[in-house]
Formats: structure tokens, sequence, C-alpha cells
């Protein structure tokens, strides 16, 4: 399942609509990933990978909004937590219980030639155990 999670500031100040508080699109996410999680996939295998815009454990972000992802994510190893060595990454990968991770490589978000995004990406290999 990819997701990307709105990041905290999603419809606050730009864009046409501007009329959400911070993180209130971040956290409707996280609920809905939740209420998806619950519904369809109970007992199921399963693989979350995406740009969740928020670190793992919490860095910045309030504690509520690092509840709201925790809950979305119960159950699951989320492989790319932590530091790396490119940094604490926002982009993750979350797997059922019955995946383990063979490797687990990050990379920067510029090359020689530039910048390929405003942070760091990761690539994970898992197998089914």
């Amino acid at each position: 399942m990819p997701v990307g999670v709105p990041w905290r500031d999603a419809h606050v100040r730009s864009g046409p609509r501007q009329d959400a508080a911070v993180w209130e699109e971040h956290l409707a996410c996280c609920t809905q990933l939740l209420a998806l999680r619950q519904e369809f996939a109970p007992g199921v295998s399963t693989v979350i990978a995406g740009d969740f815009n928020q670190r793992i454990p919490r860095a910045r972000q309030p504690a509520r909004v690092e509840a709201a992802l925790n809950a979305a994510l119960a159950g699951m190893t989320v492989w790319t937590r932590g530091e790396t060595a490119c940094g604490p990454l926002i982009d993750h990968i979350a797997a059922s219980d019955d995946f383990a991770a063979d490797s687990v490589e990050p990379w920067h978000g510029h090359d020689d030639h530039g910048r390929l995004s405003d942070h760091a990406g990761v690539a994970c290999t898992l197998h089914r155990i």
C-alpha cells in the first residue's frame, strides 16, 4: 500500500484552499490509514511504504501527531526508524510481522548533479518469514 501522508502545513498557508490548521490534514490521513488497516487488513500480510512526513521515533512533531501515526502502524515493524547513514528519515517502510528485512538502504536527497529531493529516500529488501 503506497502512501503519501500530507506534511504539517498542507493547505495551511499555500495552495488554493489555505483553510486547514497545522497538522490537520496529516492527522486526518493517519486516521484514514488506521481505518483502512482495520477494515481491510487485519491479519493480512501488509507492506506500507511512502512519505510519512514524520521522523520515527518522534523528533519535533507534537506527541499527538506521533501517537496518530503509531496507531496507524500498530502491529507493524517500521524498518526505517531511527538514525541511518543519511540521518533520520521521513520516508518509511513498514510491514506486518510476517516479513523480515534483509537490507535497508537510504540515499541522500542529492547527488553530484544536484538536488533530487528535499529529503533522503530509502529502499528496503523484505522477505516473508
